[in-house]
């Protein structure tokens, strides 16, 4: 008996990309505080300079990721499920 498998994504597969559930939990923190970092800037360029706190904010989580490797966001994300570079197949 065949197991059914998901529809593959002809995006992803024209752009040769990895799959989503496939990204560490290193590089969704990446990503995730890259683009925070660019929507702040916008913000704070568009509607009000306070808006540059944020981007404060997302550094220090940075910095505190590289030190010590782990962030509050990386235990959030862990929680709702994101694997561990160690515990992703390649």
């Amino acid at each position: 008996m065949r197991v059914p498998t998901a529809p593959a994504n002809p995006i992803l597969e024209r752009l040769d990309l990895p799959a989503p559930e496939g990204w560490p939990l290193e590089r969704v923190v990446s990503l995730l505080a890259g683009s925070l970092i660019v929507a702040s800037l916008a913000l704070a360029r568009a509607r009000d300079p306070r808006w540059r706190v944020l981007t404060g904010l997302i550094g220090a989580n940075l910095a505190l990721q590289g030190a010590v490797g782990w962030c509050p966001t990386s235990g959030a994300l862990y929680k709702l499920g994101v694997p561990l570079a160690r515990e992703c197949r390649r």
